[in-house]
């Protein structure tokens, strides 16, 4: 007596049909390892773009640079303080 597996693996069409569903896997499993591929290709070109300009950006060249802006000094800070404070006092609103 055969059993239901032997019996179902006996019937015409059922190999092609296993034969059909063993390809389209195969060819599923292609395309999603070719898909991810291309996104990773994509991903690299976009990091190796935004180093390019990220080397061409003015505060990484800044401490190369001369400074041509004066330092703020200790003395200057009473200064600024009492602006501030001027400000503030006309207007109620805190200076930015």
């Amino acid at each position: 007596m055969q059993s239901q597996a032997e019996k179902r693996d006996q019937k015409p069409g059922f190999q092609l049909i296993m034969n059909q569903a063993t390809v389209f896997r195969i060819a599923l499993a292609a395309l999603l390892i070719a898909s991810r591929n291309l996104v990773r290709k994509k991903q690299t070109t976009l990091v190796q773009a935004f180093n390019r300009c990220m080397e061409l950006v003015s505060f990484k060249r800044s401490r190369q640079t001369n400074d041509v802006q004066p330092m703020l000094k200790a003395e200057d800070l009473r200064r600024h303080f009492d602006e501030f404070n001027q400000i503030f006092d006309t207007t109620g609103i805190p200076a930015v």
